[in-house]
């Protein structure tokens, strides 16, 4: 009753101003919670970017220091197994660099899913899938290595060590003929 009463006294400019100023209370209201809700969604968009691109970040640094550990085993491999013998040294370093290897192309395959549900695909997908087959590629040319190291340096079948058996005997052989002969 009071409310009726007090607005039926009231003038029309101060009906229109009262309306207007309710009016723009909900306007400004909408327009701010909307805002608000807009905002939200984009703080919530960005970090979700940001963790991804940090999760990608980490496993390209990864397969980066594999590959750096993978060349540094190869390396010693190379280095050490004439001194060592290839078994001893094959233990030692080579199926480090294997392991690491393995543990580079999983965690290209994990970056590769990563790279799916980031945005920018186009050009991230393609560079994951370069660094993965240049992973493969050196795996697979690695792997290649051994086996021509191996057909050299096994222990009795390598051919170092039959040229050395063979080298012994002809040193025999000429060791005997001489003598045979003096």
């Amino acid at each position: 009753m009071f409310i009726t009463h007090f607005w039926r006294k009231l003038r029309i400019s101060r009906k229109l101003g009262f309306t207007f100023g309710v009016f723009l209370i909900l306007t400004l209201a909408v327009v701010g919670s909307l805002g608000d809700l807009t905002l939200r969604r984009i703080i919530s968009k960005n970090t979700q970017i940001v963790n991804t691109n940090f999760v990608i970040e980490r496993l390209v640094l990864q397969m980066v220091a594999g590959l750096q550990a993978a060349q540094q085993a190869d390396y010693s491999f190379r280095l050490y197994y004439p001194e060592i013998g290839y078994d001893e040294a094959y233990e030692l370093y080579a199926l480090d660099v294997e392991r690491q290897l393995d543990n580079v192309i999983l965690l290209s395959s994990e970056l590769r899913e990563r790279v799916q549900i980031s945005d920018n695909q186009s050009h991230e997908e393609s560079t994951v899938n370069l660094f993965l087959s240049l992973a493969e590629q050196y795996k697979n040319s690695y792997e290649a290595v051994l086996t021509h190291i191996e057909s050299l340096a096994a222990p009795q079948t390598g051919l170092e060590d039959r040229l050395a058996r063979s080298t012994d005997l002809l040193y025999l052989y000429t060791v005997e003929r001489n003598v045979i002969k003096n």
